[in-house]
């Protein structure tokens, strides 16, 4: 048994040397590219984050006056405020149809609707 190369496997390895460079230049362009997508793929993350559409803005807009107007309403429907409304207007009707006869009747009420108003 030869301990010595032969003249076929000293070619091949001459072969497999010469392709080493090409490999380790093919390895440092998929690792460019890796990089490359990776980074696109953050910047393209914070870019989406800092930059919102003008449609996102004008819907998230749009939902937040919802809310508020509803809760609004929520809180105006608790307090009868409508009703209060529509007695205060009732009242200042009546007032306005009392005659001198009444003073005392009509400055008392009054004094009560403008407590009621401010309460």
């Amino acid at each position: 048994l030869s301990l010595r190369p032969s003249r076929q496997t000293d070619c091949l390895f001459h072969s497999f040397a010469s392709l080493l460079p090409s490999l380790s230049t093919m390895l440092v362009i998929q690792a460019s590219l890796v990089t490359q997508i990776v980074l696109s793929a953050i910047a393209g993350d914070v870019i989406s984050d800092l930059v919102t559409p003008e449609a996102d803005k004008s819907e998230a807009l749009r939902l937040r006056q919802k809310q508020f107007w509803s809760s609004l309403s929520s809180v105006a429907d608790d307090m009868k405020l409508t009703q209060h409304m529509e007695l205060y207007e009732e009242t200042e009707k009546a007032l306005a149809e009392l005659d001198e006869k009444h003073t005392e009747v009509k400055a008392a009420l009054s004094e009560s609707l403008q407590y009621l108003k401010s309460a």
